[in-house]
Formats: structure tokens, sequence, C-alpha cells
């Protein structure tokens, strides 16, 4: 099941609680009483009926409303790394999908992660990993089957695994097979100082009061750290943002409806490298949203 803050899309698209609940009985599927409990939290809204409001939604807005729009959404789930899609149990409807490439040696530093097109399919959630260590380096939730990262987001002559999985209306597919790859160089070596555990960054800031919506995670830079990951909890509800926000620079600015106003949160994040090897967890900061 999933909980949303159903009211919130609402209003920012300017339909009202009262509209939204007549459209719902009059299509026959559902009462008036149970879109506005849905519109107060009292209720989940179930996999069998995130369509219908879906549709509704698309029919009141002339928008093309999708599942990753009421996503966005949420109000707290099981989420898992950089994911804005809950963990719903897998289906047997959503086939597996299959990962073509990359696989082997790869020659050069630009990458396209590419799996089979799937119909059923709402978004593909590709993850990236330190083959030896399983450290997640990236995680990407995407509409389309083909995810390219950022050039040099991965480091040469080091050995990545890969898969993916597909989320529909039904549920999730299972993850596809691991595929391991290397970006190969004849110039480029794994540094010693790859070998061990980066130091635990410096959380700067933010903390106190922000004024923005869209805040900057930042941190001291950690001397042969390749990336970094931030983690973010909502003081409020003790709702986990457990996805990590990878970056390259000690730095990582929150996307859209992430932070509330008057929200409260707390955050730290780790240092990794090549060799797969990743730091503690950073001192937590607090800040609080007021606009």
């Amino acid at each position: 099941m999933l909980q949303v803050k159903l009211y919130e899309l609402l209003k920012s698209n300017n339909i009202s609680s009262y509209r939204f609940a007549k459209a719902v009985s009059q299509t026959g599927l559902r009462s008036e009483n149970w879109a506005y409990r849905l519109l107060r939290g009292e209720l989940n809204l179930t996999l069998d009926s995130l369509e219908l409001v879906i549709q509704l939604i698309s029919a009141l807005t002339d928008k093309n409303i999708t599942v990753s729009d009421i996503l966005e959404y949420r109000h707290s789930s099981n989420i898992e790394a950089n994911s804005q899609i809950d963990n719903f149990e897998l289906s047997n409807n959503i086939p597996t999908p299959l990962t073509i490439y990359p696989e082997g040696e790869i020659i050069g530093s630009e990458l396209k992660f590419i799996v089979n097109p799937i119909e059923s399919a709402l978004n593909y959630t590709f993850s990236i990993f330190h083959y030896q260590s399983k450290q997640i380096i990236l995680f990407k939730n995407t509409r389309s089957n083909i995810f390219s990262p950022a050039t040099n987001a991965l480091c040469p002559n080091v050995e990545y695994g890969w898969k993916v999985k597909v989320f529909g209306f039904s549920g999730w597919s299972a993850f596809s097979s691991t595929k391991r790859f290397i970006i190969s160089s004849k110039t480029a070596k794994l540094s010693k100082n790859y070998e061990t555990i980066p130091a635990v960054p410096k959380a700067i800031s933010p903390t106190g009061v922000v004024t923005s919506l869209r805040p900057i995670l930042k941190l001291e830079e950690v001397e042969f750290a390749t990336g970094y990951s931030f983690y973010l909890r909502d003081i409020n509800t003790d709702t986990l943002f457990d996805f990590e926000f990878a970056s390259k620079k000690p730095q990582f600015k929150l996307a859209a409806n992430i932070v509330k106003n008057s929200g409260r949160y707390k955050w730290n994040a780790r240092s990794y490298n090549c060799g797969g090897f990743s730091s503690s967890y950073s001192k937590s900061m607090i800040f609080e949203v007021k606009l």
C-alpha cells in the first residue's frame, strides 16, 4: 500500500477536496467518504485504486499525470536507495528485465546502461555497485530503459556490477541478473590510496534555520574520496529518506518536493572511493525550513 499527501498534489493544481470527492463518487467505484478519508491520510492508496486516482486527477487538471507525479507526494514509506517509489511486493505479472549492455571490458569513459524495454514498465531502477564490496555507486530511477550516467562517474580499471528492476501498476519485478564490467584504461592506474577506508567527512551546512525548499547539503572535501552519499530524516514524521544522494562533489542540492515549509530535518553523509571502501557516517546536523 502507498500513503501519499494527495491533498498537497490537488492543492498545487487548484483542485478543491469537494471537487475531487465529487469526481470520485461520480465514477461509481468509490464514495465521497472514501475520497475524504484518503485526503485526510486515514487510508493508504492501494495499487487497485492508484490508476483511478491518476485518471481522475489527469481529467480534472487536463494534464498527463503519471504514477511518478503521485509518488512524489509520498507521506511515508520504505524507500529504497535514491528512489521515490515505494517498496511494493514482487509481481509475477511484470517481466524481469534483461541486462544488455555493458558487460566485460569497456573502452572509453562514456557509458549507457541498457535493458530491454518492457511494455508494462512505469519506471526502471538501475543499481551500479562496486562488485567486490557491494558499495552502491549509482542508483537511478528513470522512465527510460536506458541510463546514461555523468561522464567520469565511474573509475577506470575497477570491476563494477549492475542490475535493474522494473516498477509497474501491479508492483515490482525481480532484479535482473547481475552483469560485471570494467572500464579499461592502459594509462590510468588505481591509486594505493583507494585501498584504504576514506576519512569521515565533516558536515558544514545547512544547520539552524533554512529559507529554501532546495537547500544544498555541504561537506568538507575528503582527500582521496571519489564520491559522497547523503542521508536525510524528517524529524517531525520520523521518516527516513534512506536513499543515497550520490555526488562526486562534497555537496548536494536537494530536489523539489523533499523538504517542506516548517519541516525539521536531520542529515549526515559518508565518503567512498574507487576501491569500494566507504567511511563511517558523519556527525548529524539539524535544520528547520522557514519561509
